[in-house]
């Protein structure tokens, strides 16, 4: 009996008649895609681990090599091991938690230099700009909290500080700083903002109790049908506002930590470092500029 033979990708060699679902398998893996490949990736370095190392026994140095025999930079390894090691904590979330806003909120950048100068700016931006003190260290982090002193308030209240504020707001602010290679360092700002879920559910128990309490006072006055339609309307306004605080709330967050991390990675553009008497000076500066060339031009 004659056989026709096929050459698979994968290196074996069986007559179309005895197929068994071989052509369907390739046909499979000629199609995974990269969610497909990662697990295939993943799936393979713990089975050659398992019988090199036994279980559970995969650290850093491994998943380095790992990474560089398929191509990828040990900076990107670390980078990806710093972020996995600093997630933050699942926290159980109710539908309506993750409708109204985040429990937490991270933002992250890179930035180049000296790691003494970035934690130093890190540091004077928090506590200068952003109106924060620190309180302890966590982990790999270092924990801020708002400053209650009256000079944090007035540098705030007066705009001294050049950070949006937001950050005063909410819980507790994380930072960490990892270096990826000596003059390039990960920054990442993570801010506790269950405060903004928890005033925006009181904003909807205050409507619910006030649309039952005008539900019932216009079906008291024998408003009829009015009385639901009143109960449903003060509902929907308060949940309208509800949302809105919360969404209006939520922003102002993510645009607070990105203002911080763009004057991190950029302390010279945004003055991170300026004293008062250096921002003074230059203030008389812009208006000694205009009238001493207001006077050369009169000449």
């Amino acid at each position: 009996m004659r056989h026709t033979w096929q050459v698979r990708e994968f290196g074996s060699r069986q007559p179309e008649e005895q197929d068994d679902g071989a052509s369907d398998l390739a046909a499979r893996l000629d199609s995974l895609n990269m969610e497909s490949v990662e697990r295939v990736l993943r799936r393979a370095i713990e089975l050659q681990f398992d019988d090199e190392h036994g279980p559970d026994r995969l650290n850093p140095e491994h998943i380095e090599r790992i990474a560089g025999e398929i191509g990828i930079s040990a900076a990107h390894v670390r980078r990806a091991l710093f972020e996995e090691a600093t997630a933050s904590e699942q926290v159980e979330m109710t539908p309506l938690d993750r409708f109204l806003a985040p429990v937490r909120m991270k933002e992250r950048t890179i930035v180049e230099g000296n790691l003494a100068d970035v934690t130093n700016t890190v540091d004077t931006w928090l506590e200068k700009h952003e109106g924060l003190q620190k309180r302890r260290l966590h982990g790999h982090g270092v924990v801020w909290e708002k400053d209650p002193s009256p000079v944090a308030s007035l540098r705030m209240g007066f705009g001294v500080g050049k950070g949006s504020g937001a950050m005063r707001a909410v819980g507790p602010v994380i930072h960490h700083i990892h270096s990826l290679e000596p003059a390039k360092h990960l920054v990442t700002l993570e801010a506790d903002t269950s405060i903004i879920g928890k005033t925006a559910k009181v904003l909807l128990a205050a409507g619910a109790g006030l649309s039952v309490v005008l539900g019932v006072v216009l079906g008291i006055l024998g408003a009829g049908w009015l009385a639901p339609v009143g109960g449903a309307g003060a509902l929907a306004l308060f949940g309208g506002i509800a949302l809105t605080t919360a969404r209006l709330w939520t922003s102002r967050v993510r645009k607070g930590l990105r203002r911080a991390l763009d004057a991190i990675r950029l302390p010279q553009v945004n003055r991170v470092h300026e004293t008062i008497l250096d921002r003074i000076e230059r203030t008389l500066s812009s208006f000694r500029g205009p009238r001493s060339n207001t006077r050369r031009g009169s000449r």
